[in-house]
């Protein structure tokens, strides 16, 4: 709920989401976020539960967002499993430069 209402202010440049115990069921509100913001330039998820499933819907919004430039998923029990989706991330976003992935699986 929270971060749906932050999609609707539209100048946001930095959101610190960590430590919150979103979950898979967030990770699509988030990515949604992502598709709308044309201004949040650093996204902090640290300490979550997104996982693998969660993360891979908020890495492929990543290819599409105009302004993200940093990323912290650091802990949030991610595998291999998003790995694919990552790799494409990192790929086509023309503005993504840094993806915290420390102390995860």
């Amino acid at each position: 709920a929270i971060v749906c209402q932050v999609i609707t202010i539209p100048t946001v440049r930095c959101l610190q989401l960590h430590s919150l115990g979103l979950g898979e069921q967030t990770a699509s509100a988030i990515a949604s976020l992502l598709d709308q913001s044309e201004t949040l330039t650093n996204l902090d998820l640290q300490k979550n539960q997104l996982q693998n499933q969660g993360a891979s819907l908020i890495f492929e919004s990543i290819s599409r967002s105009l302004s993200l430039r940093r990323m912290d998923m650091s802990a949030n029990r991610l595998g291999n499993g998003c790995l694919d989706s990552l790799k494409r991330a990192l790929q086509e976003s023309v503005t993504l430069e840094e993806v915290v992935l420390d102390t995860n699986e």
